[in-house]
């Protein structure tokens, strides 16, 4: 069997010798059986989890195999496993409940809503939920008009169920949003109360901003139709029923919403690739975010975050914002930080840049006699070790 050993023969440059690894830098001969290889740059370390770079990565592949490679022509190969695992095979499960509910997995994690209600009765199956930093909203282009107008802001916010999405799309697992911190977060602030579902309210603010309903139920001003496009990505049934709800919700106060489906890679290029959220080209999209667990929210909201030079896609700016979030990242005193981020998630809850539909818990499924496994939001596996069936 082939081994790897690393031989340095100058500080600038590696040498990977590809042998039976005796004696790294031997002087003499070079036997039949090592080739020796220069490269590039040194390997800061050897662990494949934790590599860095091309070089890295070349390196562990000479030393570690792995279940699945690559061929000349990157088609799917084994390594040690005995075949490429696919639907076709058996080796890949569509959703991993058959084999949950025969006991063939024991854990499935960060599961569907669909597939989390489905296993609602199964036996010797135990599902499980952690609260986790996550939300799901829609954000809107505040630079685009009609979104450019507060009023026009709030009123979908207020013509938007975030109850019945929570109950007909999460299967009750997710929870109304108030803003972008969820009771996951030391910040969150359970003063906070979100935005009331309120047709009637909502409608008198469409007044309000002058768009007027017409004969067909729609709204118009000034010979403009009041008609927005929701954008989400393709091959997600979630996204897709969150966004067909969006439609018909808003048609009832009439905003006439066209929906527009877009492939991911589409969705979130950058700009100078034709990317849609960071080129601002869409009036309305569906949005979910996955935050750390420290509640710095400043890429989606700071006024120098707008694309290119961060994530702030609903391009939102508010000097009010910036300065609370500069409070905010100015110390490490919990209590100050806390009050700063209670002001940014009011700030949110006044300009209305997103209306955030629900907190989304992660969903797990196992088999009941899985002790220990204990999820805390961020990371399954941080006790992996104490995990016992």
């Amino acid at each position: 069997m082939i081994r790897a050993c690393l031989v340095f023969l100058a500080a600038t440059l590696c040498v990977l010798s590809v042998a039976g690894c005796s004696k790294s830098g031997s002087q003499g001969a070079v036997a039949n059986d090592r080739l020796t290889i220069a490269l590039p740059i040194n390997p800061t370390q050897l662990n494949p989890i934790l590599e860095q770079n091309a070089v890295e990565s070349g390196v562990d592949g000479l030393m570690f195999d792995e279940l699945v490679t690559l061929d000349s022509h990157g088609h799917d190969v084994p390594d040690l496993a005995t075949v490429v695992p696919t639907l076709r095979n058996g080796g890949i499960s569509k959703n991993g409940q058959a084999e949950l509910r025969t006991h063939e997995v024991d854990l499935a994690w960060e599961i569907s809503g669909t597939s989390y209600n489905d296993l609602r009765d199964a036996p010797g199956v135990v599902r499980q939920l952690a609260n986790s930093p996550n939300y799901t909203a829609i954000y809107f282009n505040v630079q685009r008009a009609p979104l450019n107008d507060v009023l026009v802001r709030r009123a979908i916010a207020m013509a938007t169920d975030r109850a019945a999405i929570v109950r007909d799309d999460t299967y009750g697992t997710g929870t109304v949003a108030i803003a972008d911190l969820s009771p996951f977060s030391w910040a969150y602030d359970p003063s906070l109360k979100p935005i009331p579902y309120d047709l009637a309210a909502a409608r008198a603010l469409l007044d309000r901003a002058g768009w007027r309903v017409g004969a067909n139920g729609l709204r118009a001003k000034d010979g403009r139709k009041l008609a927005l496009q929701l954008a989400y990505g393709q091959g997600s049934q979630l996204a897709q029923n969150v966004a067909v709800q969006m439609q018909q919700m808003l048609r009832a106060v009439g905003i006439d919403v066209q929906l527009k489906s877009y492939d991911y890679q589409i969705l979130y290029a950058a700009a100078q690739d034709g990317g849609i959220l960071n080129g601002g080209k869409f009036d309305m999209t569906l949005y979910s975010w996955v935050s750390g667990s420290d509640p710095d929210n400043s890429s989606d909201w700071l006024c120098g975050q707008i694309p290119p030079a961060g994530n702030n896609v609903t391009r939102y700016c508010s000097p009010e914002m910036d300065r609370d979030q500069a409070t905010a990242l100015s110390t490490f005193t919990r209590s100050k930080r806390k009050a700063a981020y209670a002001k940014i998630e009011r700030l949110l809850l006044r300009d209305v840049p997103a209306v955030f539909l629900y907190y989304q818990p992660l969903r797990y499924a196992h088999i009941a006699g899985l002790r220990h496994f204990s999820p805390n939001g961020i990371s399954e596996s941080w006790n992996a070790a104490e995990w016992r069936r």
